[in-house]
């Protein structure tokens, strides 16, 4: 499971998610899961989320993809 806690631009974090080779589930903060390769509700859905001290969840199928988001995440870390 990977943890964000700030998603400055979610539109580049959708693009990872369209390049992943497996599935990336969002997951709820009801215990929920939704797949944001599939879903279009889940992919508004983090664009509009705001991470509190929860983080915002994302779950890979694939660890193969888990390089590309550590990227995003580093590359939003130095942008601030």
């Amino acid at each position: 499971m990977l943890k964000f806690y700030s998603i400055p631009d979610p539109d580049k974090l959708l693009s990872v998610v369209d390049k992943s080779q497996g599935d990336v589930f969002l997951r709820l903060p009801d215990g929920g899961e939704c797949n944001l390769k599939q879903e279009h509700i889940a992919r508004e859905f983090l664009r509009l989320m705001t991470p509190g001290e929860e983080g915002v969840k994302i779950d890979l199928t694939n660890p193969n993809d888990a390089p590309a988001f550590l990227l995003y995440m580093m590359e939003c870390q130095a942008a601030n």
